[in-house]
Formats: C-alpha cells, structure tokens, sequence
C-alpha cells in the first residue's frame, strides 16, 4: 500500500472528529448570534417527590390543588419512589397537597398544605400509623 494508502484511515478519523464537534459560530460583520431557544421547560423548573412508604399497605399517591387531584402513582409497601410534580402545582407560592390513598383499605392520609419551587424535593414518609406521616421540603 502506497503512502495515500496509509492516510486515508488518518482522514477518516479526522473527518468523523469534525462531524461529531460541536459547531462554534463566529459573528459575522461584528454582529452577535442570536441564541437558539432550547426546547421544553429547562430541568431545574421540575420538582419532585420521593415517597417512602413505611406502611404494610401499598399506597396511591395524590397531589389535591383546589379541587383538583391528579394521580402521581403507587408505592409499594416498605419502597421508595419518586415522581415528578405536575408543574401547574410549582413555584409561586402555589399551594398543594399529597395524599396517601392505601390500597384494599378504606384509610388514607392527606398531608397539610405545603408549597414547592422549581428544584425542590419533596421528601414524603408514609408511616404505618398514618398520623405519625411527615413531609420536608428540601
């Protein structure tokens, strides 16, 4: 193989490099780029709640604003799980509340009102004896 013969892998290697590197644009006439909008809410406007369910029972979970009460999902018995919190319930000052709906059982727990901004978590606890239940907001 001739000396070409060894530079095409060297090309291709470079080539697949530049495809794959993030393109920069430079201002043209001195004028600034203006920046592409992302997509969709940025991550940090999401917050969440991590359920740990301490009860023998497994448990639906609820977020109740107004009348409103939208199903998070289920926790297992003595499992944690998070879920993330519908974004019409965070940030300013809008006030919310878990529930805790245990299955085959008639019992559940409402949490009292609490409030969480983008980035929070809502850490929940689920106990056995359900009025011993808490809530932090981190």
């Amino acid at each position: 193989m001739g000396k070409a013969g060894r530079d095409i892998p060297k090309l291709l290697v470079s080539l697949a490099a530049a495809a794959c590197a993030t393109p920069t644009a430079e201002p043209v006439d001195g004028r600034p780029i203006p920046e592409v909008p992302q997509e969709g809410p940025p991550a940090d406007t999401r917050a969440h709640a991590e359920v740990t369910n301490r009860n023998w029972s497994d448990a639906v979970v609820y977020v109740v604003a107004g009348a409103e009460r939208v199903r998070l999902g289920t926790v297992t018995s003595m499992r944690t799980h998070s879920f993330l919190l519908p974004p019409t319930v965070v940030g300013n000052g809008r006030e919310f509340q878990l529930e805790a709906d245990l299955v085959g059982s008639t019992e559940s727990y409402t949490f009292p009102r609490l409030t969480a901004n983008p980035g929070d978590l809502v850490d929940v606890t689920v106990h056995n004896y359900l009025p011993f239940s808490v809530f932090s907001v981190w």
